[in-house]
């Protein structure tokens, strides 16, 4: 028996993101940056038939707008709109543009949580600025790009003798090689590089 490996590595952004959540208390809040209207969620006691024909905002679909708008009337406007047409709230984050380093975008973002809860609209809050998770636009590596996350994709095939065929895996390749099991073990020092018959993405070989 032949198991044969081909071994990719790539690079990506930290593909976990670290959240926490901050408590702040108006009184010690910068002057300049409106806070939030605190809104509690009260128990809907109408029979189910009712909310079912006309459910509350927390159960309606929320609708992902992303961006909210800078300008307040713009803002209202958009919240207004959406109330209108049905939605229980909205699904966004902070402006893309100067992504998380915007104090004006994060003080219009904040003003527009506030309005929204005001309405009793739900909100779903994320930080999700291009993928993997916990790239924040490209934020999250620009000062520190060691931090870059590294993996290796593997694929693998046994045979026990014939023509093997094989995609490669995506990334730079890092090793081909085939190796014969013997009591079901690898012998590593026994191993056949295979990169010679590798074209155009796929391996192909006579075990």
């Amino acid at each position: 028996m032949i198991r044969i490996k081909l071994v990719s590595k790539f690079t990506a952004a930290l593909a976990f993101t670290c959240l926490a959540a901050v408590s702040v208390r108006a009184a010690d809040a910068p002057s300049n940056v409106p806070m939030p209207t605190p809104a509690v969620l009260t128990a809907d006691a109408r029979p189910v038939a009712e909310k079912f024909a006309s459910p509350g905002h927390d159960g309606r679909i929320l609708k992902i707008i992303h961006n909210f708008p800078d300008e307040p009337a713009a803002q209202d406007a958009m919240l207004d709109k959406l109330s209108a047409q049905g939605f229980g709230g909205v699904v966004a984050n902070v402006s893309f543009n100067e992504y998380l380093l915007s104090e004006p975008r994060w003080q219009a973002f904040i003003r527009a949580v506030g309005e929204a809860r005001k309405r009793g609209m739900m909100l779903w809050l994320y930080d999700e600025c291009g993928y993997p998770s916990g790239s924040a636009g490209g934020v999250t590596l620009k000062d520190h790009p060691e931090l870059e996350a590294r993996g290796v994709y593997v694929a693998e095939a046994t045979s026990t003798g014939g023509a093997v065929a094989l995609d490669v895996p995506p990334g730079d390749l890092m090793r081909a090689s085939a190796f014969p099991v013997k009591d079901g073990v690898a012998q590593l020092d026994q191993a056949v590089d295979l990169a010679s018959s590798i074209k155009e993405g796929k391996l192909a070989w006579e075990a």
